[in-house]
């Protein structure tokens, strides 16, 4: 093997990963499920078990994820677990018209792939109860 006409390729390799932690992932892929899944750690700090609410300020494009949230009363959606070697390591809401929802209300454009992750999250718990707002 000759390795004196090895050249590197033109093209150089793009980091897309920085050295945050995501927050939420939305994944949109033709033909299955469309889901949007967060850590654990962020499950266990709003106190979720097997349900979150859902709310939205379309306005500042903010999601919103509690045990509940002032003014809604629906019970929320459920949360699954992804397991990795017997431990829940992610949790998962499976609902395409939330993500659709979700797409629209932050202006997500998913034309060249099939997830995006957010990392903007703030905390808030003066209802008494911890709320997650998250954004782009």
């Amino acid at each position: 093997m000759n390795l004196k006409k090895v050249t590197a390729p033109a093209h150089k390799a793009i980091n897309r990963r920085n050295n945050r932690k995501g927050v939420l992932t939305i994944v949109k892929k033709q033909g299955s499920s469309h889901c949007i899944i967060f850590s654990v750690q962020l499950a266990e700090e709003l106190d979720l078990e097997d349900r979150v609410v859902v709310g939205f300020d379309k306005e500042d494009e903010k999601i919103f994820l509690a045990k509940k949230l002032p003014g809604i009363t629906h019970d929320g959606y459920e949360l699954k677990c992804r397991m990795s070697k017997g431990k829940c390591i992610k949790k998962v809401i499976y609902s395409a018209s939330l993500v659709r929802e979700i797409i629209e209300t932050l202006h997500l454009d998913f034309s060249k792939k099939t997830s995006v992750t957010l990392y903007d999250l703030e905390l808030d718990d003066e209802a008494g109860y911890k709320i997650a707002g998250i954004g782009r």
